[in-house]
Parts: C-alpha cells; structure tokens; sequence
C-alpha cells in the first residue's frame, strides 16, 4: 500500500509539475528510500540515480552540492552503495554529501 501511494504522487507531480521538477526529484528519492527499505536495492539505485541527475541538471554540478534534497539524495545513495559492497563509492558520495553540509 505504501508503494502504491508513493508511485501515486509521482504520478502526481509529474503531470502537474513535470518529471524535472525539484518537487518531482523529491518524490523520485522518496519512492528510491521506500524501494531500499523494501530490499529493491536496484530499483532504489535508478531511483537515486534519476533524482540526483535531475538536481544536477536543475542547478548545475556546483550548486547541487549545496542543495538539501541533492545532499540528502547522495547521502542515501552513499548507503546504498555501502549496502550492496561498493565501499569505495560509498566512501566518494559520502564525501560528496558531507562536503555539502
């Protein structure tokens, strides 16, 4: 039920506001949390990877890494690749995300 509701609202803001809206993103990373939470640790991870290509692509590379919902993103992201042994690109986004802070 939880998933049905979040795709929902994805569905939601991407026909009222656009699939590239920050808002979208937003949603787009919360749908990425839910599917890391349920152990779909590769649809989390395409998840992530569109929402955090999304603020890159709103705000440019530079100021995406000062942006909240980008941080939070690569912040997750960071777990995820901890979750799945890809700790050196844990480490790299963890960084990133820090460095943002």
């Amino acid at each position: 039920e939880a998933e049905q509701m979040h795709i929902r609202a994805l569905q939601g803001c991407e026909k009222a506001l656009g699939p590239d809206h920050t808002s979208t993103l937003n949603t787009v990373h919360n749908v990425g949390t839910l599917y890391k939470d349920q152990g779909r640790l590769a649809e989390a991870e395409a998840m992530y990877i569109r929402a955090l290509q999304g603020y890159e692509d709103a705000f440019g590379l530079e100021l995406a890494s000062s942006y909240l919902p980008a941080l939070n993103t690569m912040f997750a992201f960071g777990d995820l690749f901890s979750q799945t042994n890809r700790k050196y690109m844990a480490k790299k986004m963890y960084s990133r995300a820090l460095s943002g802070y």
